[in-house]
């Protein structure tokens, strides 16, 4: 009776401690992420695959409650116990990756996914919420002074170098672009991270003629994109299919995308989805990430923690990274990377890790009371 009334008085107060502009934003998200799942997966994509109408539609719900379950622990969790244990949480999930190379599957030339009964796990996705919160602990740690800046960028090349070699130069990017965010935002000289920035660029350009071999897809894509007089054929069907939904769309399961594209329910989430409900529903889900985005950065530069203040702001940029860079390659304004829109994509270990990240920023951005 006393442990059923203390839990129910810490769950209050845990309650009442969260941003509800933040909280109401992840369930109109979350909520119509579900019912897009079941459009994009739905018969076609499933049946493809998999030879069965619904499969990829409960895939999606196991990896959703699973997502929900992890927002909910880290979103419990002290703030100072993230920051205290980020070190072991970053390294059990670079273990993971670096695991890749001994127990990893290779699936179209990458090698980036470890298979566990027939689920696959893509370790780059659960390091990235937890090397945000080390390298954020790490940066504002004044014992170590200066000296962190050098050692942060350490850890991250020896990231960059891992990923590289899956090859997954998508991946390595974003997590270099998350490096000089959490860099800048810390008070970093400009002039020392604009040299470390050309440095940057000159390795993550060497490597591609370096390591050509592993990087002709790249070529390729990049040379569809630039000099081609067309566009490549994913690119031109979610043109159309955008096209051709229109404001306010062709009507649900009218669309032929999906069953014209690959694994559309995926790269090209966006382009099914305008297709059916036009480009009002793409307008709809891109506010309302800006509201939450907004919203983080607005209690950000209120929060006087050095600490919660750069995490936030490194867990929210990783969120839009994603968003942008999916978005840019629907509407072909930048080339194929196979990167997935947050919590819309099909992939599980993409929606688990865009929740865990969602649990951090609620975790951080709650009142302390």
């Amino acid at each position: 009776m006393l442990f059923s009334r203390y839990s129910t008085n810490f769950l209050a107060i845990w309650w009442r401690s969260l941003d509800k502009l933040i909280v109401i934003s992840l369930l109109v998200l979350i909520v119509i992420s579900i019912f897009f799942s079941y459009v994009s997966t739905y018969s076609i994509a499933s049946t493809k695959l998999y030879n069965d109408s619904s499969i990829l539609f409960k895939k999606h719900l196991i990896f959703m409650t699973l997502g929900i379950l992890g927002l909910i622990i880290f979103s419990i969790f002290n703030d100072q116990f993230l920051k205290t244990y980020s070190n072991i949480f970053f390294l059990i999930t670079s273990i993971l990756l670096i695991s890749v190379f001994f127990f990893g599957i290779e699936v179209k030339g990458a090698k980036r996914w470890i298979e566990i009964k027939n689920f696959r796990i893509q370790p780059v996705e659960f390091i990235k919420p937890f090397y945000i919160l080390y390298i954020s602990k790490f940066i504002c740690d004044e014992n170590v002074k200066k000296i962190k800046y050098f050692f942060s960028g350490l850890i991250t090349f020896f990231l960059v170098f891992f990923l590289i070699s899956q090859p997954d130069y998508s991946q390595s990017l974003i997590l270099l672009i998350i490096w000089f965010i959490l860099m800048f935002i810390s008070g970093i000289n400009f002039i020392l991270i604009f040299l470390i920035s050309i440095f940057s660029v000159s390795i993550m350009i060497s490597a591609l003629f370096i390591f050509k071999d592993k990087f002709l897809y790249i070529f390729s894509r990049l040379d569809v994109w630039i000099n081609s007089s067309t566009t490549s054929f994913q690119s031109q069907k979610a043109l159309n299919a955008i096209k051709n939904g229109g404001f306010f769309g062709q009507g649900i399961g009218e669309g032929n995308l999906k069953s014209n594209v690959p694994e559309a329910h995926t790269d090209y989430v966006l382009a099914v989805i305008a297709e059916e409900f036009g480009i009002a529903a793409i307008i709809l889900i891109i506010l309302v990430f800006l509201i939450l985005a907004l919203r983080v950065f607005s209690i950000s530069q209120n929060n006087n923690d050095k600490f919660r203040k750069i995490a936030l702001i490194g867990l929210i940029s990783a969120i839009l990274l994603q968003t942008l860079i999916n978005l840019g390659v629907t509407i072909n304004i930048l080339p194929t990377t196979g990167i997935t829109f947050p919590l819309f994509s099909y992939g599980g270990s993409s929606l688990i890790s865009s929740l865990i990240i969602f649990g951090l920023i609620l975790n951080l951005t709650r009142k302390r009371i």
